[in-house]
């Protein structure tokens, strides 16, 4: 599953961990605490790119997000 933009948006406005692993259960998925700490940390520092985000935590993963890829368990 590919985020939209506003999807990949909405998920970058997340503050906590559980409120972007909740947001990741509303799109169907998994998302673990460490990818959604990491994707955050990121977040913070900057603007990611949809190529970014899908290096947080290793990409497309099964039936994994691609926020690009939020990582395993988000695409």
């Amino acid at each position: 599953m590919q985020l939209t933009k506003e999807q990949f948006a909405k998920a970058c406005e997340c503050k906590t961990a559980e409120e972007l692993i909740a947001y990741a259960k509303e799109l169907g998925i998994d998302l673990p605490k460490d990818a959604a700490e990491k994707f955050l940390a990121q977040a913070t520092d900057q603007q990611l790119s949809v190529d970014d985000v899908e290096n947080v935590a290793g990409g497309l993963c099964g039936a994994a997000v691609s926020v690009g890829c939020l990582g395993p368990g988000i695409a």
